[in-house]
């Protein structure tokens, strides 16, 4: 088909063919189907509906003649949403009534394998191609319709566009539908920004023109998650404990820059303070991340009568005995109540724990002793219960666990505080920036924080701000002389009369000035 067919061909039928499979688009669907740009980019949220718009429309271009269609992303797993669709349509009901039962040539959808591939009696057909599989003689064919999906996920975009995929759309002057959720401006995988350029040069509407002087448009559509109607979930919920700069990527459908630290409202000259003497019965709280290649991280804090978290001692070290660091978190918390420390020397036998306990009932150390460690390592755990450090496994749901720490921090009146001789955790309040994670298909996982030297400590402040935090009971003295009310003042105030100014008849009164 020529250029000009197939498009006047694609806009007579799209719009009946999607009322008879019941296909209402939602509006940033709809504004991709109507426009006639021959680029059209979707940066939109997680579960915004960007799947099913590239399969719906890849369905009408292989209705209408002798069309290819290609779904190409980094892997077959980042092709398979978008075949999923084209799949059940192709080989619904609907299709064997209008065009024949014998209308489908082959269809195999094997995710599995990567052989992913629909043909019809026509001669339209469509297919899978992962880039890290495919053979550069699958790159051999002309197509009429290009859907990237996933863009932000392909690892050098331009370099693939420019010199693979560009040239199989110039012959029949094919379409493109760049369909995914952003990944930053400029991600480590995507040092040119192509992704992000492209949807920019769609949102200003710009016209190129290539050598044979066509016109090459662009359009773009961004579109938060929830205005798909099949997206369930608060939003506003989900803002509430979502750092913000992931909920805009992955819910607004945004281009963030994930740079600088991650805490960005820790404010040194506001949230570190000088130490002080700590109530001998506050709360403590207490936390480990084991680390990687021997690193060892402790974190020490205590609560307040109005819940603010102090954190007063840190401990970062490379030794790897479970019984050096045993002996000395138990000398760290014996030196802070002004107790005897005794060294431990075997397992099960810790001959601190009882004087700690004791003093922790007169309120001369604390009642409440938690200690959080890395669920990821088991066998820390069980070591250090060995040890006389009692424990449990840590919450380590890591972006709730960074809002919590956020939201101590944010505003007039924070509620974590980080006293001075806790250097190695500052730096990395400072320090600790953004990663990405890949899954094993290839795909980024949300966002995590960078596996730099910074992680441990902050890793172990967020176990103690996702724990029980409880305030502490204020135990001290209270003066129980009460204050006279008025009527005893008034008394005194009469002198040996013992009446009340109000009982006397005017010659006491008389008398008594």
């Amino acid at each position: 088909m020529s250029p000009e067919a197939r498009r006047e061909a694609v806009h007579a039928i799209k719009w009946q063919w999607f009322a008879l499979n019941g296909y209402e688009p939602h509006s940033g669907q709809r504004d991709i189907h109507i426009s006639t740009a021959r680029f059209r980019n979707t940066n939109a949220g997680t579960r915004g509906g960007k799947s099913r718009l590239a399969g719906e429309e890849a369905v009408v271009y292989l209705l209408v003649g002798p069309t290819r269609v290609w779904l190409v992303g980094q892997t077959y797993a980042m092709c398979e949403k978008e075949f999923r669709y084209i799949y059940e349509r192709m080989t619904s009901p609907l299709m064997m009534e209008k065009f024949g039962s014998d209308c489908i040539v082959k269809a195999t959808f094997d995710d599995k394998g990567g052989n992913m591939t629909i043909r019809t009696k026509w001669g339209s057909e469509v297919k899978c191609i992962s880039l890290d599989k495919a053979d550069t003689s699958a790159f051999g064919d002309e197509v009429d319709l290009l859907i990237l999906c996933e863009p932000a996920q392909i690892k050098h975009p331009k370099k693939v566009y420019e010199q693979i995929l560009f040239g199989r759309l110039t012959s029949r002057l094919g379409d493109m539908i760049c369909n995914g959720t952003p990944s930053g401006k400029a991600p480590p995988h995507d040092p040119d920004g192509w992704f992000y350029n492209m949807c920019i040069k769609g949102l200003e509407g710009t016209v190129e023109h290539d050598s044979e002087g066509n016109d090459i448009t662009y359009y773009t559509r961004s579109f938060p998650s929830w205005e798909n109607p099949d997206f369930k979930d608060d939003p506003y919920w989900i803002r509430s404990w979502m750092n913000p700069k992931i909920f805009a990527e992955q819910y607004e459908g945004q281009f963030v820059t994930f740079s600088g630290a991650i805490f960005e409202s820790f404010i040194k000259n506001v949230h570190v303070i000088n130490p002080f003497p700590i109530p001998l019965h506050w709360n403590r709280y207490e936390s480990i991340d084991p680390g990687n290649s021997g690193e060892f991280c402790w974190l020490a804090g205590e609560t307040g009568y109005d819940n603010s978290l102090y954190i007063t001692d840190e401990y970062f070290t490379n030794k790897t005995l479970f019984m050096d660091h045993a002996n000395e978190i138990w000398y760290r918390r014996m030196r802070d109540y002004g107790l005897t420390f005794t060294r431990i020397r075997e397992q099960f036998k810790n001959p601190n724990f009882d004087l700690y306990k004791k003093m922790g009932a007169i309120n001369k150390a604390p009642r409440i002793t938690q200690l959080a460690i890395d669920p990821e390592d088991p066998q820390c755990q069980q070591e250090l219960s060995s040890w006389g450090l009692s424990n449990y496994k840590a919450n380590n749901d890591v972006h709730i666990g960074i809002d919590r720490v956020e939201n101590r921090f944010r505003g007039e009146n924070p509620r974590l505080y980080i006293t001075s001789n806790n250097t190695h955790l500052i730096d990395a309040l400072e320090n600790h920036t953004w990663g990405e994670k890949y899954r094993n298909d290839g795909i980024v996982d949300v966002r995590k924080p960078a596996n730099d030297k910074y992680k441990h400590a902050c890793d172990c402040l967020r176990y103690i701000c996702m724990s029980s935090l409880n305030s502490s009971i204020d135990v001290t003295p209270k003066n129980t002389y009460d204050e006279p009310t008025l009527f005893e003042i008034m008394m005194q105030e009469t002198g040996r009369m013992g009446k009340h100014p109000y009982d006397m008849t005017a010659y006491e009164r008389r008398i008594r000035r």
